[in-house]
């Protein structure tokens, strides 16, 4: 599940150029549940000794003036910014702040929410043998990385581009272990697979506190399990998800179910399609025509 929170500035917002930590602890601090604040800052879901936060968010959306001099962004007027997350509680928490009109305090800048949208990512249920594919765009770079040794035994950081093989291969394995810290138990159909779309495709090169991190943006293929698409979509793609890393948009009627495909907006009949009820077909357009249901505060 993903919202757009929306902000009207009354003063400008400056924050460092590299700010994801910032935003990362205004968001953990905006948790108005004490307990769940604490479990997802000390503990997480676990698997295999990580722990996974399952919820990522994007960079900063609004007019700004950049100062490369002094390493500093000025937002003005409105800003907005996505949150996305597989636990429901965690967004659950969060609205309850409009509710009680608690602000969002941005190294002691009180932001109020003047608009949420909530965006429509539900992923189709799929019968056995099916797969999802789908078009993203992240509003977030994507990383994944592994430590490796070098010939004397000293430990690099190695930040994995998306033609390699292995970028692949290690989102899934992410997702899949996610998934596991989640429910405890793996899904029944672990087929995932995610490959560029080259045409935009831009590396991104940011600093997470005192850490570079490498990644990329653009849109992304990709192809899948019904429960694997679901939590890239609402958790994240790779690694540093809780950092505002692997966020990412579904594209609107690229979604496809594979094997008898039914593609949002009509049906293509194959020699091995199922047969689909025209309610479904409704629903599914329906759904996705409508992408984004809008909850305006009273």
């Amino acid at each position: 599940m993903k919202y757009v929170f929306y902000f009207k500035l009354e003063k400008p917002l400056i924050l460092p150029i590299q700010y994801n930590h910032i935003m990362q602890a205004a968001l953990l601090n905006w948790i108005n549940e004490e307990t769940y604040q604490t479990f997802l800052h000390q503990e997480g879901y676990s698997k295999e000794k990580r722990s996974y936060k399952l919820y990522t968010f994007s960079k900063i959306f609004g007019k700004f003036q950049l100062n490369k001099d002094t390493k500093r962004i000025t937002f003005q007027e409105e800003i907005h910014f996505y949150v996305s997350s597989y636990d429901r509680s965690y967004l659950n928490y969060l609205v309850q702040n409009i509710i009680n009109d608690k602000p969002l305090d941005i190294i002691g800048n009180q932001l109020y929410v003047s608009k949420i949208m909530m965006e429509q990512e539900k992923v189709p249920q799929t019968q056995q043998g099916e797969l999802v594919s789908c078009l993203v765009k992240t509003v977030s770079p994507v990383t994944m990385a592994s430590t490796l040794a070098d010939f004397q035994g000293k430990k690099k950081t190695y930040y994995y581009a998306p033609m390699e093989h292995d970028f692949s291969e290690l989102i899934k394995k992410n997702l899949i272990h996610k998934y596991e810290a989640f429910h405890g138990e793996k899904p029944d159909n672990t087929e995932f697979s995610i490959r560029a779309v080259q045409r935009d495709l831009k590396e991104s090169i940011t600093k997470y506190k005192n850490f570079i991190v490498k990644g990329w943006n653009g849109t992304f293929c990709m192809e899948g399990s019904q429960e694997l698409i679901q939590i890239a979509l609402d958790a994240g793609i790779g690694a540093r998800n809780s950092a505002g890393y692997g966020c990412v948009l579904l594209q609107k009627d690229t979604m496809t179910i594979k094997e008898g495909i039914i593609q949002i907006g009509k049906v293509t009949k194959s020699q091995n399609s199922r047969t689909v009820s025209r309610a479904i077909i409704n629903e599914f357009q329906q759904l996705y025509q409508n992408k984004y249901t809008e909850i305006k505060k009273e």
